[in-house]
C-alpha cells in the first residue's frame, strides 16, 4: 500500500470524538478501511475531501487535542509496516500521526522542485516539467500521482485529432492501485507462463455422482492445487528482496472479479481442510466480497493464487503473479475438444491451465513438473476423489 482513495468522512469539523472512533473511510487496493482518531479531541480542518488520492503518511485532518496551545494534531493516512519472516505477509499498521511542522507547505520564495525518484522517473517518461506541478505530498515532495495528474490535464492531440472529443475518467481507487503493484511486479520481476491442456474427464465424471454432485469446479481445483504444492514447495513462496521464503502453510487465494478491479480473499491452510470446508470457506468469502464485508485479515498472507475466467467463456489467458508471491494459475473454461483417445478421434473433456511464475524464483522445469502432477488427477474420477478424499466407485 502506496496510497489510499478518500471515500467518505464520518465526522465533520467541529465534533467531539474519542480515540480510535472512526473518522474517515478510505479505499485501497484490496478493500475499504476506516481511520481511526489517534487521540480524543476535536476535529478541524479537513485536509483531504472525498475522492482525494493520499499518499501513504500524509495528513488527512487536523485534531485538537486536550491541552493543546490552539495547534492541532494532523490525522495521518494508516502506514504499511515492513515485510517480516515467513510467518505472514506484509500487515498494515495502525493510524500514526505526524507533527505540525511535517504537515506545513514550504514557505519563502520559489524552490527547486522536490520530487521522490519515482515521480522524477515517470515526469521523465511523459514528458512533465516537475517545476510545473503542484506537490500534494508530505513537506512539498512531488508524487507520483502528482506527475501523472499534471500529465493528464494535458492533450497531446487536441490541436491535431480529428475525433470528437472523448469522455475522461481518471484512473484512480482499486483500479489505480492494482495497475500500479501489478505494473511495479512486471517492471522488476522476468515472469515466465507455461500452459497445458488437462483431460479433465475425472472431474465432469465425480461432479456426475453423489458423493461429488455439491462441489463446483473450484472446490475441486483448489483441493488438487494444494495437494500438488505439497509436493512442490517451490511454487509456495514469496520473494522477498533478495530471499526467497517457502511456507509450510498453503494459503491459496481466489481471485473474484468486481467492477472497480479483482480482490483475492484468501483460504487459509487449504491442506488441512477437508472437501466440505473448502466448499463452505471458498462461498463465505466470495459473498463477503461481493457484498462489500471482507475483512483486512482475509486479504493477507496467501502463498499462491489461482484465477478462474472459465465462467466468461476464456480458454486460456496468461495471469500476472500477485508480488510477493512467486507463481499464479491461469484456469480456462472446461469444454468437449477433439482428442485421440485409444487410438480413436473421440471427444474429451478438457481444460487449459496457465502457469505464471517468477524465473527468479524457480525455472520452467519445476513449473512443468508442477502442472503434470495438477494435470494427472483430474482425469480419473477415482483418482481425483482419492485426491479430494470423496469416496468414488472402484469402477469409475
Amino acid at each position: 500500500m502506496t496510497e489510499a482513495t478518500v471515500v467518505e468522512w464520518l465526522k465533520a469539523p467541529g465534533d467531539v470524538v474519542e480515540k480510535a472512533e472512526p473518522l474517515v473511510e478510505v479505499e485501497t487496493e484490496k478493500a475499504n478501511a476506516e481511520v481511526e482518531a489517534p487521540a480524543a479531541g476535536i476535529l478541524g480542518q479537513i485536509l483531504h475531501e472525498a475522492g482525494a488520492v493520499v499518499e501513504v503518511g500524509n495528513p488527512l485532518v487536523m485534531l485538537q487535542v486536550e491541552g493543546d496551545a490552539g495547534d492541532a494534531q494532523p490525522a495521518a493516512a494508516p502506514a504499511a509496516a515492513a515485510p517480516e519472516p515467513p510467518a505472514a505477509a506484509p500487515v498494515a499498521a495502525d493510524t500514526n500521526v505526524v507533527s505540525p511542522a511535517a504537515a506545513s507547505p514550504p514557505s519563502g520564495g520559489p524552490k527547486p522542485a522536490r520530487a521522490s525518484p519515482v515521480a522524477r522517473r515517470i515526469a521523465a517518461e511523459l514528458g512533465v516539467d516537475l517545476s510545473l506541478v503542484a506537490a500534494t505530498g508530505t513537506r512539498g515532495l512531488i508524487s507520483e500521482s502528482d506527475v501523472r495528474a499534471a500529465a493528464a490535464t494535458t492533450d497531446p492531440q487536441a490541436e491535431t485529432s480529428s475525433l470528437p472529443s472523448p469522455q475522461k475518467e481518471p484512473l484512480t481507487g482499486r483500479r489505480k492501485a492494482i495497475g500500479d503493484a501489478l505494473s511495479r511486479d512486471l517492471g522488476s520481476s522476468p515472469q515466465v507462463t507455461l500452459t497445458r491442456a488437462a483431460d479433465t474427464s475425472g472431474v465432469q465424471e465425480l461432479r456426475a455422482t453423489s458423493s461429488g454432485a455439491d462441489y463446483s469446479v473450484n472446490d475441486l481445483l483448489i483441493a488438487t492445487t494444494a495437494a500438488t504444492l505439497a509436493k512442490h514447495p517451490a511454487l509456495n513462496a514469496h520473494l522477498v528482496k533478495n530471499e526467497i521464503w517457502r511456507f509450510g502453510e498453503i494459503n491459496i487465494g481466489i481471485a473474484v472479479d468486481l467492477e472497480g478491479g479483482l480482490i483475492v480473499p484468501v483460504l487459509r491452510d487449504v491442506g488441512s481442510l477437508s472437501l466440505d470446508q473448502i466448499r463452505s470457506e471458498r462461498l463465505r468469502l466470495v459473498d463477503d466480497v461481493r457484498t462489500g464485508s471482507t475483512q483486512p485479515a482475509e486479504l493477507m498472507d496467501g502463498t499462491f493464487t489461482i484465477s478462474n475466467l472459465g465462467a466468461w467463456g476464456i480458454d486460456a489467458f496468461t495471469p500476472i503473479i500477485n508480488p510477493p508471491q512467486v507463481a499464479i494459475l491461469g484456469v480456462g473454461r472446461m469444454s468437449e475438444r477433439p482428442a485421440i483417445v485409444d487410438g480413436q478421434l473421440a471427444a474429451r473433456s478438457e481444460m487449459v491451465f496457465s502457469l505464471t511464475f517468477d524465473h527468479r524464483a524457480l525455472d520452467g522445469r519445476a513449473g512443468a513438473e508442477f502442472l503434470a502432477e495438477l494435470c494427472e488427477p483430474l482425469a480419473s474420477a477415482r483418482d481425483l476423489g482419492a485426491v479430494a478424499g470423496l469416496p468414488v466407485d472402484p469402477s469409475s
